[in-house]
């Protein structure tokens, strides 16, 4: 592992097992001096998504929109850097689509997955369970955007997610995440199911300890069903 890796993957522990958000963010600061040094363009592309990550769930936690625009702009940066260097521009694809989904600006979502749907995806994520967390944020915004073909693409990428054989702490993040955006793009169509969506993603959420940042993702939403 690459120095600028090793502190990359410090940054992802610190964001979303320890929740310290400023620590996380130093730790990519860091990994992006080591990576460049390193000239590994493809790091710093993922390092900038994992920035993206990190803004949006400060969005999240605070409501400062200001935090969205960071997001989309480091987003649109791994993109720009990947595209222009000879590294996989599938993830960089996918953290900006992440970007436009949560701005509710879902046709440019779709076009964002789309292009990594159909992008080769690095070695390192080539594996069926990245495809199909991809599958579930084109499926959620293809619905959002007014697609009701989404529900199907849905329940395809929700299955691969059951059948892959993944690291459970992934699996578990990527499952409950696409059982929860179920449950939220349900909400006003079929309420029955969509709550069954929600409680199918608590009962992962519950069985893992490390879940801490999607637990904490899970009662936001529960709030909506609950008025």
């Amino acid at each position: 592992m690459s120095k600028g890796n090793d502190l990359h993957a410090k940054a992802i522990k610190a964001h979303e097992q320890e929740q310290d958000f400023l620590k996380a963010l130093k730790f990519t600061d860091e990994a992006i001096i080591a990576s460049g040094e390193e000239g590994d363009s493809g790091e710093i592309a993922g390092i900038l998504g994992s920035r993206q990550n990190i803004f949006s769930h400060l969005y999240d936690k605070t409501q400062n929109k200001n935090y969205l625009i960071l997001a989309k702009y480091e987003a649109e940066a791994a993109v720009e850097i990947a595209e222009k260097s000879d590294t996989s521009a599938a993830l960089p694809y996918r953290d900006l689509a992440k970007a436009y989904e949560q701005l509710n600006d879902y046709p440019n979502a779709v076009t964002y997955l789309e292009k990594a749907i159909n992008s080769k995806l690095p070695d390192s994520h080539n594996r069926p369970a990245v495809k199909a967390e991809i599958k579930a944020h084109l499926a959620y915004t293809k619905y959002k955007a007014g697609d009701k073909s989404g529900m199907n693409l849905m329940n395809e990428a929700i299955a691969e997610l059951e059948n892959a054989k993944e690291d459970k702490y992934n699996k578990d993040v990527w499952l409950s995440g696409a059982h929860m955006r179920t449950a939220e793009m349900l909400k006003e169509d079929n309420l029955d199911l969509a709550k069954e969506h929600l409680r199918k993603a608590k009962e992962i959420i519950d069985v893992n300890n490390e879940l801490k940042l999607r637990a904490e993702q899970w009662k936001e939403l529960a709030k909506d069903f609950n008025g």
